[in-house]
């Protein structure tokens, strides 16, 4: 077996204050090593433990814990993620693994582990605080088997809890401001309506679609982003974490609504070929990518 991510990465951890958790080859959840038995078994204690394994751990994948003031906001949903993102401010240290991704922050007081879900029972996102973990590059992805990665230029190893930036003290009303509720996600029998026909999410968009004479033109940019957004320049132009090819960046055609400076706005442009193309700091204004392409140029 090779030495793992948590034989690797552990001590980094240890050392910036977290509480780093051993990850079976091929699993999600905590395990430890049993070396007289030569296998892994689950860690049933793990969230009781006072002091982190450091006995060998072959092949293992590593995990962090969450709670005692460090709070992880998983995202189930792009487009959750895109909204609570924007209300609940920017963070250096996120990680990706299939879909959607993981951001981190440090809390002041006591924040429940809780699941949000749409008003179709579907879930969007999970707080992770007390009694939860989650696996932090560089483990490979059971389902993927590629490694989780960080995506925003900062990591748990160089980043110590104190440099986190903090979680909203209302973080719960941005959210539920937005449309979704705390609860258990619903099984999928049960967001199925009465007349037989699947139940629709009101805080989900298709696809975005483009009418007139340029609309294959403007359907085929959004499939292929990669080939002309960084190439507009455009300030603080950054990818998204995530699966697929999604950007953020400063609108700078539009004078800032606080008057600040290129360096200090906001990322208020989303640029994302599921969800189209948004100035959330202009009311949510949408552009078509010819659109995009010529406000940015002038």
């Amino acid at each position: 077996m090779t030495e793992g991510a948590y034989n690797a990465f552990a001590p980094l951890l240890i050392e910036r204050g977290y509480f780093p958790l051993p990850i079976a080859p091929g699993s999600k959840a905590p395990h430890r090593y049993v070396p007289n038995l030569g296998k892994y078994v689950l860690f049933t204690a793990w969230n009781e433990r006072p002091e982190p394994i450091i006995t060998p751990q072959p092949g293992a994948g590593i995990g962090v814990r969450m709670g005692a003031g460090i709070v992880a906001l998983d995202y189930d949903n792009e487009e959750a993620a895109l909204r609570v993102s924007e209300v609940m401010g920017d963070t250096p240290v996120n990680k990706a693994g299939v879909t959607a991704w993981t951001a981190f922050y440090r809390a002041r007081g006591p924040v429940p582990s809780e699941d949000f879900v749409n008003e179709d029972g579907e879930l969007m996102l999970q707080v992770l605080s007390d009694g939860k973990q989650t696996v932090i590059p560089p483990s490979i992805h059971p389902d993927s088997n590629e490694p989780y990665r960080w995506t925003n230029g900062a990591t748990l190893y160089d980043t110590p809890p104190n440099e986190l930036p903090e979680l909203p003290a209302d973080y719960r009303e941005r959210i539920m401001a937005l449309g979704y509720q705390p609860g258990r996600k619903r099984k999928k029998d049960q967001a199925t309506q009465s007349n037989g026909a699947s139940a629709s999410s009101s805080t989900v968009r298709g696809p975005t679609t483009f009418d007139g004479p340029f609309a294959e033109v403007n359907d085929l940019a959004m499939q292929n982003m990669t080939l002309w957004v960084p190439a507009l320049n455009l300030p603080r132009c950054r990818r998204r974490p995530g699966r697929g090819a999604s950007y953020e960046a400063v609108p700078n055609w539009r004078p800032a609504t606080k008057g600040l400076p290129l360096e200090k706005r906001n990322l208020n442009l989303k640029i994302s070929p599921k969800h189209g193309i948004v100035d959330f700091g202009d009311g949510g204004k949408g552009y078509s990518p010819i659109d995009l392409v010529m406000a940015s140029l002038g």
